[in-house]
């Protein structure tokens, strides 16, 4: 076989690979989590207590992020559509927030980014990376400016296709690069902010009866915490939430820690002064407006 004929045989055997693989990576999909050994393949188990410790200064807290300055959270103003999800009436009042609070919940400075219906937020490099959870001309992650409170860039998650980056559900800064979770692939990506190149992904390998998911968090031992729970619930006390611990450089699950059923419902997560916290939005698809317990509270994870 001639070299050219060889490497094309090998181009088209790695695409009908990508294509057979494709699946486990499509966002419908409720991805089982890789086993962690032993056991008859099912993932070791805790449980986590949940304990709400202040309110948001104003409504949809969504995401978070720790600085030595404080803790910063992301505001998510319904969409349209979500609105009526939820049952309330439709409104935009300006832009969305970030508040950066004390650990009593106190404002210590409010920043704004263009972003729309945001579910994750990164502090770095001088920067909050505030995500858009939308497909439209608000999509991405924009960069905004802790110093002036201006907005410097919007981006798009690399490699997205049409250069439109889709729902985002979480965002770290971790040894001066960028984590975000890229809802279309399921996966979590590293990204270079200093080139704007994907250096790495890893796929959400969630347990199938819990395929929603949402930010993350680094642990201490520098392993990934990743927000999940089940689906197609109607109200909190259907809900089933918790984390899953993953290894940041394979995607393998490692072990479940779950909340008591109906007791939070955590869409935000940060390691903060020590203590694992989490925020509630008040906002989840076909609930009512603020039906969960925890709704517009930070509160914290104790890990059983």
């Amino acid at each position: 076989m001639r070299k050219r004929d060889f490497l094309k045989a090998g181009f088209c055997a790695g695409l009908a690979a990508t294509a057979a693989i494709s699946p486990v990576l499509a966002q419908s999909a409720a991805v089982p989590a890789p086993a962690a050994g032993g056991n008859g393949g099912k993932l070791p188990s805790r449980n986590a207590k949940t304990t709400r410790l202040f309110k948001a200064p104003g409504v949809y807290p969504n995401a978070m992020s720790s600085s030595p300055q404080g803790l910063w959270v992301a505001q998510q103003l319904l969409t349209e559509s979500e609105a009526q999800d939820a049952g309330v009436p439709y409104s935009r009042p300006g832009k969305e927030k970030v508040w950066l609070l004390d650990v009593s919940g106190k404002v210590l400075q409010t920043r704004e980014s263009n972003a729309i219906n945001t579910s994750g937020l990164a502090v770095g490099g001088g920067s909050l990376w505030v995500c858009s959870n939308t497909s439209d001309a608000a999509t991405g992650i924009h960069q905004v400016d802790i110093a002036s409170g201006k907005q410097t860039a919007q981006r798009q998650i690399p490699l997205s296709p049409n250069n439109v980056s889709g729902g985002n559900h979480g965002a770290k800064w971790h040894q001066g690069k960028l984590w975000v979770a890229n809802n279309r692939m399921r996966s979590i990506m590293r990204i270079n902010p200093q080139t704007w190149q994907g250096e790495m992904q890893i796929p959400i390998a969630v347990p199938p009866d819990m395929g929603r998911f949402h930010d993350f968090a680094f642990d201490r031992d520098g392993t990934l915490l990743i927000v999940i729970a089940n689906q197609g619930t109607k109200s909190h006390t259907e809900n089933k939430a918790g984390l899953l611990r993953v290894d940041p450089n394979t995607g393998r699950a490692i072990e479940t820690i779950l909340f008591a059923p109906g007791s939070a419902d955590p869409h935000g997560l940060e390691f903060h002064n020590g203590q694992l916290l989490s925020c509630d939005a008040g906002y989840h698809p076909s609930w009512k407006n603020y039906d969960s317990p925890t709704s517009q509270w930070v509160f914290r994870i104790d890990i059983a």
